[in-house]
Order: structure tokens, then C-alpha cells, then sequence
């Protein structure tokens, strides 16, 4: 896909370095920000101040203005925040009736897509990449203490650990009637609608078919 500039440009110096902007630009990326060659003006003058980005970071706009590149109005924060911001006051190019119109209308081929053999490797390589690059980080169980690491690291170190949590926490249990009569307790989160001896049988163990 060609860019479309426009015919119109602004420029910037910081560092040595001259960094673009194109206001007719039909991408947003290039109408709204200063860059050279993919490096944004914003994160060059966080990073002078401040040192290098931390992977996974991106620098917000405090005020929201692309064009406020002040180094007090920058501040660097997860990405997943930072999409979270975005995502809640979004800007006003994604407020417009045409590109509301224009989500309306790919929304169906996109859907189409990401279910297709293609969009379905595209998401397995996506989830290899982002696990290649997860470190794990260290934390304290809450029921036993002890330390372990996880790249997304819980409350418990372990399914067994968790399930004794939540025994010795009765906010995490219930009572319920059985269609029998009989009361019987189970977690909150069962599905369970039958007291222990209405339940059903459970088959043999042992090969199939025997």
C-alpha cells in the first residue's frame, strides 16, 4: 500500500535528526505524528531525558496533543494501558460517521478472515512471538508462601493451592437443595444441581467397548 502524504508537510529538529509530519496524510500515523524513518519525535525526546524505552512501554501524551512533544508532557507506561486510554476517549478521526461506516463495512470480512485457515496461523505465530518475549516474573503464593515464577503470575502457586484456599474460605461455598430433599454444599462456581447420592453413576473404568 502506496502512502499518501499530501502535499503538505511540517518539520522538526531534535537531536540531529529532522523528523516529519504530514497533515493531509491519510494515515493517521503520518498526520499525526513527527517521525523519520519509523521513529517517533515523542519517544526520541522521552528517551533523551529518561534513558532507553522499556520493552512492552509506549509514551503517552498527557493532554492527548500529538503535537505537545514536551518532555513534561510524556510519560511512559505499558501498552496495554496505554491502549486502554485510547480505547476510552478515542480520538477524533475514529469518531467520525465515515469511519464508523467504513468499520461497519469490513467488520463482516474481517470476522471471515481471522476464522480462515490463514487468519488462524497468522494468530498462532502472533501467540508464539508475544510468549517468546513474556519473561517470567517471581511471587508469593498467598496460601502456602512460597515463591515461584510465572510469566503471568496468580495468587496461587498451583491449582492445589488454590483449591485449599478456597476449601478453608467458606465465602467460596454454598448450600443447595436437591430435587430429593437433601441439602449438600459445593463451590459457588459448580454447576452442580444434585446432592451426591442423586448423582449419576460414573462408567467403569476400563477399555473401551469392554
Amino acid at each position: 500500500m502506496a502512502r499518501a502524504w499530501g502535499s503538505r508537510s511540517e518539520k522538526v529538529e531534535f537531536g540531529g535528526v529532522t523528523y516529519y509530519r504530514y497533515p493531509d496524510s491519510e494515515r493517521p500515523s503520518d498526520r499525526d505524528y513527527f517521525n523519520f524513518q519509523g521513529t517517533y519525535l515523542h519517544r526520541a525526546v522521552w528517551a533523551a531525558k529518561h534513558g532507553p524505552i522499556p520493552d512492552g512501554c509506549h509514551i503517552h501524551h498527557l493532554d492527548g496533543d500529538p503535537l505537545n512533544n514536551d518532555v513534561a508532557n510524556l510519560v511512559c507506561i505499558l501498552g496495554s494501558d496505554h491502549h486502554r486510554v485510547h480505547a476510552a476517549v478515542p480520538p477524533p478521526f475514529l469518531r467520525t460517521q465515515e469511519h464508523l461506516d467504513h468499520l461497519a463495512r469490513i467488520r463482516p470480512e474481517a470476522a471471515v478472515w481471522h476464522g480462515s485457515q490463514e487468519g488462524i496461523e497468522w494468530h498462532r505465530e502472533h501467540g508464539r512471538r508475544v510468549a517468546a518475549n513474556r519473561e517470567a516474573r517471581s511471587a508469593i503464593c498467598e496460601q502456602c508462601g512460597g515463591e515461584y515464577e510465572s510469566v503471568q503470575p496468580g495468587k496461587f502457586c498451583s491449582s492445589r493451592c488454590r483449591q485449599r484456599a478456597y476449601a478453608a474460605d467458606p465465602s467460596k461455598q454454598e448450600e443447595r437443595h436437591c430435587a430429593c430433599g437433601q441439602s449438600f454444599r459445593c463451590w459457588r462456581v459448580s454447576k452442580r444441581l444434585r446432592c451426591y447420592d442423586c448423582r449419576p453413576a460414573l462408567p467403569p473404568r476400563g477399555r473401551a467397548g469392554v
